[in-house]
């Protein structure tokens, strides 16, 4: 990966891009696995039935929090506690659009025991074999790390 520096001249900032270099890439032999944590095009969840001439991103996002919520369980001591906020749950997704079950963490907490429940969640879906459409880069497939929200709230 090669940075070029820009530089804006009216507001007189420095932003940098990341410029897709195809020498790191060779089609003829393989390479091996680089993680991104971001990538030109970041993976989506594949659709089991897709609704004709809707958004499939958004299709995507609406099935996946609909799995969340629909398996989400309060931990006890949360209930009495009323404890709400949001949780973030970091896993890698391969270059084959599997969930890696080892790279699952919990990288906000809100404690009562959510993080523990976002792992579990995740790893639900890991262990359903949830399918994803991978993370491209220079029109590869590749592994990236992926962070997920999700938002607790007892009503």
């Amino acid at each position: 990966m090669r940075w070029l520096p820009f530089f804006l001249l009216f507001s007189g900032g420095f932003v940098s891009a990341q410029v897709c270099n195809l020498a790191a890439f060779p089609k003829d032999q393989d390479t091996p696995e680089m993680m991104f944590n971001t990538s030109e095009v970041m993976p989506l969840l594949l659709l089991k039935t897709k609704d004709a001439g809707a958004d499939y991103r958004k299709q995507a996002e609406q099935q996946m929090l609909h799995f969340i919520y629909s398996n989400l369980r309060y931990p006890p001591i949360s209930r009495s506690s009323c404890i709400s906020g949001t949780i973030v749950v970091s896993f890698t997704i391969t270059a084959e659009g599997l969930i890696d079950p080892a790279s699952i963490n919990c990288v906000r907490d809100i404690g009562g025991g959510f993080g523990d429940e976002g792992k579990r969640l995740i790893q639900l879906m890991a262990d359903l074999g949830w399918q994803w459409v991978p993370a491209t880069q220079c029109g590869k497939a590749v592994p990236v790390r992926f962070n997920l929200p999700i938002r607790i709230r007892l009503e």
